[in-house]
């Protein structure tokens, strides 16, 4: 019979056997993601530079029209990383071949009928938002690479293949922005910024596609793969309410605040940004490695300590350094909004919330339990019925939005904790 240390020794083993990857995983992307917003950083930098006011003006609004959406395809990444995990915990490849050839050809033609639609729909956005309709048009074509793109993006972290990953969206942002540099510097101007990002989202598509053949080759036949079937849109759905309840508070504030106002807040948006994106690597990795365990029927809800664990950390550093030292913070990155000091603290708080909630919601995703879509929905209808009420100043704003957001971790933390059976499995 085990002595009660051996069994011990066991347990720990256990826990411990996946720890490194999903540290390693989460520090590499993590790393690629903070190369990436550099660059995207430097890339908005020189186009500041190189444009007119008016030029740059339409391309940060034609670009805040792909980011809206770009929110589909987040969940279609999260679906095929899962599923891609799944197949791979069971040993088919051919299995493989056949979903990503399958779900090729649906997200191909989800892809160019959004390009029609959105090219019919162009004239009267780009009215709206006083932007120039050819390049809106242009820039439609991205489209169909995100969807394409999200596909090759799930697909390889389901193989859990994550410095690859890293390095293809690395060297994407430095291909555009070389590419972007110089077609402006050549005479094309907006529409050179636009055709940068394009033609870069086609590079990522190529890039990766030749890389997946190379790994687990073609398929001639597909899988039926439909983009709307109920899971799907159980995920798209839960993505798009956790945007919204990361960013109920800059809408609400673009409403009610006067335009200087507004600006300000948004600098604590992009501030607390830091601590959301520096850590949405963990999720990343987190959700097909919980996916393949679950498949295989080992234990996987330590995986969720660990990952709380490595958000939680250095989300609370970062908002350490908020509430420690916001003169210094805000004078070296935005001298010019003085007024957001008092608030950096406040904000940094908030932001370490919905970092973990945005982890957690990855972790639901992975085991299939989509519960956490109604503690959204409610989070989200108390953040607009607080906001509507508190709405006065910078404290309140920010007090209503981190009371929804503490709500909705949870009531989703209930849902992790009281399912359970991740905690118990054991290998078959």
């Amino acid at each position: 019979m085990p002595s009660a240390a051996v069994t011990r020794n066991t347990k720990a083993a256990r826990w411990l056997d996946r720890m490194p990857l999903l540290l390693t995983g989460s520090l590499v992307l993590s790393l690629g993601a903070l190369l990436a917003n550099i660059g995207n950083y430097l890339f908005t930098l020189i186009m500041a530079r190189l444009l007119t006011p008016a030029m740059y003006g339409d391309m940060v609004a034609i670009f805040a029209v792909g980011t809206i959406l770009a929110v589909p395809t987040v969940g279609v990444v999260n679906i095929v990383s899962r599923d891609v995990s799944r197949l791979k915990a069971q040993g088919k490849l051919p299995a493989i071949r056949r979903y990503v050839a399958g779900a090729r050809k649906q997200l191909a033609l989800t892809g160019l009928a959004l390009i029609v639609v959105f090219a019919i729909c162009a004239p009267v956005v780009a009215g709206f938002l006083h932007v120039n309709a050819l390049a809106l048009i242009v820039y439609s074509l991205v489209v169909a690479c995100m969807f394409l793109s999200a596909l090759n993006q799930g697909t390889t972290q389901g193989l859990q293949r994550f410095g690859l990953m890293a390095a293809f969206l690395t060297g994407q942002v430095v291909f555009k922005v070389a590419l972007g540099a110089g077609l402006v510097l050549a005479g094309f101007q907006l529409f050179g910024a636009v055709w940068s990002v394009v033609i870069a989202q086609v590079a990522l598509y190529l890039s990766l596609t030749a890389y997946l053949h190379r790994k687990i080759g073609r398929s001639r036949t597909g899988t039926p793969w439909k983009l709307l079937t109920k899971d799907t849109q159980l995920v798209i759905g839960g993505m798009l309410l956790m945007f919204l309840l990361i960013n109920l508070d800059l809408f609400f504030a673009k409403h009610f605040f006067a335009a200087d106002l507004a600006g300000a807040y948004a600098v604590l948006v992009v501030l607390g940004s830091i601590i959301i994106f520096s850590t949405a690597s963990v999720a990343a990795v987190l959700l097909p490695m919980v996916s393949e365990r679950q498949a295989q029927r080992k234990p996987y809800g330590h995986l969720a300590l660990y990952g709380l664990a490595l958000v939680y950390l250095p989300a609370f550093a970062i908002a350490a350094a908020y509430v420690l030292a916001p003169s210094t913070i805000v004078g070296v990155l935005f001298p010019a909004y003085p007024q957001v000091v008092p608030y950096l603290g406040l904000y940094g708080g908030l932001s370490v919330v919905l970092a973990v909630l945005n982890m957690l919601v990855h972790y639901c995703i992975a085991i299939r339990d989509y519960r956490f879509i109604g503690v959204l929905l409610a989070g989200n209808g108390l953040a607009v019925g607080l906001m509507l009420t508190y709405h006065q100043s910078f404290f309140r704003l920010i007090a209503a939005a981190t009371a929804a957001a503490l709500v909705a971790v949870g009531g989703v933390l209930v849902l992790v904790i009281t399912r359970g059976r991740g905690w118990r499995l054991r290998a078959a």
